[in-house]
């Protein structure tokens, strides 16, 4: 049984993440093929959708602001933040203080069964199922030697969108599919995030294993904004 060679990861009390207003927790539609994905474990062939969030707010926070870190490197002064649609300019460093008008932090509850890519026990199975697509990763990058967890967090991305899609493709023993995944931040690996899958049709409303769904402002003031702020080297102004 698949079940026995994996792990399964033990669920947070609540989870978080950093959304667009009016609802944290809105989903876009899948793109059906029209458009390429872009996110880590989004799906190759855009079936399903893909929601992120992390066990605290500080991860979420973490995620959310991962574009804006005060780099060394001018060259990466300017990455655009995925779901905010805020670069970090010349001005590398400084968060408008307007910015955080547009989103909400919302938390909630998770319940389901997810695949835990952090534990060694996943991994050797993920190795011993994708032989065929390790070897041609290794051919065309030429950046590992062995099926380990830098393959799993690889920022390439149609790697990880790969692993996302067989992960998907697995029953659990009671024969539905797993609810997504459970993967640590490449930003720290104290950081422990979700990527929950969606594959409900576009009129329903989606992510059932996301229950007790809560949105609140995102306030400069809250605590762990304030600590992340602080640790990647940021300031709010105008």
């Amino acid at each position: 049984m698949i079940e026995d060679e994996i792990e399964r990861a033990a669920l947070p009390s609540q989870i978080y993440r950093i959304g667009k207003k009016p609802d944290a927790w809105k989903r876009p539609l899948p793109t059906r093929g029209e458009n390429r994905p872009t996110n880590r474990y989004d799906d190759p062939l855009g079936i399903y959708h893909v929601v992120y969030a992390a066990s605290d707010a500080y991860g979420a926070c973490v995620e959310k602001f991962a574009a804006l870190r005060h780099d060394l490197n001018p060259d990466l002064a300017s990455i655009d933040n995925n779901d905010g649609g805020l670069r970090s300019s010349s001005f590398a460093g400084l968060v408008p203080i307007n910015w955080f008008q547009g989103f909400h932090l919302g938390s909630a509850r998770l319940q389901g069964n997810f695949v835990d890519l952090r534990s060694p026990k996943t991994i050797a199975f993920l190795s011993r199922r994708m032989t065929e697509q390790f070897r041609e990763w290794t051919r065309r990058y030429r950046e590992w030697e062995e099926f380990d967890l830098s393959v799993l967090a690889s920022p390439r991305r149609e790697v990880t969108m790969e692993i996302s899609r067989s992960i998907f493709e697995l029953e659990t023993r009671e024969g539905s599919r797993y609810d997504g995944i459970c993967y640590p931040s490449r930003l720290g690996t104290h950081v422990t995030c979700w990527a929950i899958f969606d594959d409900t049709g576009e009129d329903e409303e989606g992510l059932p294993c996301v229950v007790d769904r809560k949105n609140q402002e995102l306030d400069t003031n809250h605590s762990e904004v304030r600590r992340l702020l602080n640790d990647f080297g940021l300031t709010i102004g105008h």
